[in-house]
C-alpha cells in the first residue's frame, strides 16, 4: 500500500508527467491508477499542452469524443471524467506551468 503523504506543490514546476503520476498515486488498484495514467497521458500527447492550465475546454472535448475516430460511449464517458482538469484539479492551482 502507498503512504498517504501530502506532496506540496506550491511555488515548483512541474512536468505533466509528474502531475499525471502525482494525481494517479492516490489510488490504490494498480489497474485504476494504470488507467488513469494512461488516459491523462493519452489527453496530453493528443492535444500537444504541457501543462493542465494550458487545456482549453475545446481540448478536452474534442478529445473526448474521439479526437476524430469513431469510439465507444463508454470510452467518451469515461474520458468526461478528467474535467476536473478544466475545474478543480490541485494541478491548476498549484506547481504552475513555467
Amino acid at each position: 500500500m502507498t503512504p498517504k503523504v501530502v506532496v506540496p506543490l506550491r511555488d515548483r514546476h512541474f512536468r505533466v508527467e509528474e502531475l499525471i503520476a502525482e494525481f494517479a498515486r492516490r489510488y490504490e488498484s494498480p489497474k485504476t491508477r494504470r488507467h488513469y495514467v494512461d488516459e491523462r497521458t493519452d489527453l496530453f500527447a493528443w492535444t500537444g499542452r504541457a501543462h493542465p492550465a494550458e487545456l482549453s475546454e475545446g481540448d478536452l472535448f474534442a478529445w473526448c469524443a474521439g479526437a476524430g475516430t469513431r469510439i465507444a460511449n463508454n470510452t467518451i464517458r469515461n474520458r468526461s471524467t478528467h474535467g476536473s482538469l478544466l475545474e478543480t484539479d490541485p494541478c491548476l492551482d498549484h506547481g504552475k506551468a513555467g
